[in-house]
């Protein structure tokens, strides 16, 4: 699976940006690869995630790009 996403230097929720009154999870690279972890442990399955964090086209934004590859 590859593709982008938004994201921040500090993982965590944030207040949505086109509706205030949601939030949303915003990952940088480490938690990224920890929700893969996770991910790998419940299912017993293996991962192999790169990650790296990029600036957005969209304003002033950040941002993760990512490639995940199923290992077992």
């Amino acid at each position: 699976m590859l593709g982008r996403q938004v994201g921040a230097s500090k993982a965590g929720e944030y207040v949505h940006r086109t509706n205030k009154d949601q939030t949303m999870f915003r990952h940088n690279p480490d938690s990224f690869r920890k929700m893969w972890e996770e991910v790998g442990k419940l299912t017993n399955t293996e991962w192999r995630v790169e990650v790296e964090a990029i600036s957005l086209e969209m304003g002033n934004a950040e941002g993760i790009r990512f490639v995940v590859f199923r290992e077992s």
